[in-house]
């Protein structure tokens, strides 16, 4: 039981630091945006690399149909991606980005998001929060 408490807490610790301040901090940097609205639906399509190194590190595409709850799996399905209008914009979306890897026995959670314009092609996702299970 006290082994499984203090795993928690290095977990929790190990979190909190990740996603406090990076010396140097980690961004996915996207690719090939597009976006295509028809006369029901838009889909999206864009590349995604990660600038960190060992298991966390990635590179994949994503697409899918804009939704408000939902992540769709990417090439690589270790990452999901969803994309959600800004509310009050017509031309704003807010990009979101989660990356899932394992070390050892531990899962690791990254999540990023940032807001584009439809006419973005590239843009960077700064990593905002990172969390851990055993």
């Amino acid at each position: 039981m006290q082994l499984h408490a203090t795993l928690a807490i290095g977990l929790s610790l190990l979190g909190f630091t990740l996603a406090g301040s990076f010396k140097h901090p980690i961004e996915w940097k996207a690719s090939d945006f597009t976006i295509t609205c028809g006369s029901e639906d838009c889909n999206y399509n864009f590349n995604i690399v990660s600038n960190a190194t060992g298991p966390s590190k990635f590179k994949t595409s994503c697409s899918g149909v804009p939704a408000e709850k939902d992540y769709s799996p990417c090439q690589d399905e270790s990452t999901e991606a969803k994309l959600q209008v800004v509310p009050g914009t017509h031309a704003m979306w807010s990009v979101h980005v989660q990356h899932t890897w394992m070390e050892g026995e531990a899962r690791y959670t990254a999540h990023g998001d940032a807001n584009i314009t439809d006419s973005a092609r590239s843009f960077t996702v700064p990593v905002t929060r990172v969390s851990g299970v055993v």
